[in-house]
């Protein structure tokens, strides 16, 4: 296979995934979940809500499955995702929100402002030498942990650090 061929499926493929997830983004938005963004791997992206839940959903290919809780093989059900969607599926989903159990997220706030870690700046970009990265706190898009150790852990970070910071 030439590069050329090589280049033009990735980018069909790319085109394919931002296409889908725009899909499956806009659905819940427009379905009263407006609080929601998508996080992690494009090929695989987690739908969080209000900056504080994983919601318990997958999107495959252009189907979009509910489940009954986290890390789950139960599928409640299954929506597909043909960009055509006329039908109000608000009631449902809010209902399946209500209904079932959705992954708990947490996030480091700076003191007690509504500034939330989101993120470094790197003066020098060096693993094992951490002089030369400096938090970033904002108001929108901050960073989330997915476990309450993890979190503690960087809050610890950045207490020796000098930072006044708390998990929520």
């Amino acid at each position: 296979m030439e590069w050329k061929e090589m280049d033009k499926k990735s980018e069909d493929f790319l085109a394919m995934l931002e296409r889908r997830n725009k899909r499956f983004l806009n659905f819940f938005k427009t379905n009263g979940f407006k609080e929601t963004r998508l996080i992690g791997d494009p090929e695989k992206p987690a739908l969080l809500y209000n900056e504080e839940l994983v919601l318990s959903c997958y999107v495959h290919n252009f189907e979009l499955r509910l489940m009954d809780k986290p890390f789950s093989d139960n599928v409640i059900e299954v929506i597909k995702l043909n960009g055509f969607l006329n039908e109000d599926f608000s009631e449902m989903i809010k209902e399946w929100y209500k209904t079932y159990e959705h992954r708990k997220v947490y996030k480091i706030q700076f003191q007690e402002s509504l500034l939330y870690l989101a993120g470094y700046n790197f003066l020098v970009r060096r693993k094992e030498n951490p002089e030369g990265r400096y938090p970033v706190f904002a108001r929108h898009h901050p960073k989330v942990y997915f476990s309450l150790e993890k979190a503690n852990e960087i809050t610890g970070e950045l207490e020796k650090a000098g930072y006044t910071v708390t998990v929520i």
